[in-house]
């Protein structure tokens, strides 16, 4: 019996522990996205979405940086052609025109936004199989 309460409370502590460090992510790509950064009681559905948005733009930022013949001189008004009228364009303007932002950090912010993206919608999945599992059982 003791062996099984062992276990049990290191099950316990392990999904305390999964979503502590879950809930640091959510609040981490709060803080990233700029829609998002400063508002409080934001869903995980709309931080998902809204990253997604995020990382679209940075990837067409940087598709017209590359394609510009002098990638200091890019217009943020061809920049904003096409893209979701409902993301703030002024985040664009500011991506597209800061000179502290280089080539190098939106590649980086990319990967590494889409690389998190896929392991909140993993971490999603699973959650939702659970739900649906304990749903089951009762």
């Amino acid at each position: 019996m003791k062996e099984s309460k062992k276990h049990l409370l290191q099950h316990l502590q392990h999904q305390k522990s999964s979503f502590t460090s879950n809930k640091r992510e959510f609040q981490i790509l709060q803080e990233i996205i700029p829609q998002l950064n400063g508002k409080n009681h934001v869903s995980k559905t709309t931080v998902i979405e809204e990253t997604v948005k995020y990382i679209e733009t940075l990837q067409k930022v940087l598709k017209e940086r590359l394609s510009s013949p002098d990638q200091n001189t890019s217009s943020s008004s061809t920049i904003n052609e096409g893209i979701n009228d409902s993301f703030d364009n002024s985040i664009i303007d500011s991506i597209s025109n800061s000179s502290g932002i280089d080539l190098h950090q939106l590649i980086l912010s990319s990967c590494l936004l889409k690389a998190g993206l896929k392991i909140l919608r993993r971490r999603e999945q699973r959650l939702h199989l659970k739900r649906i599992r304990k749903s089951l059982r009762q």
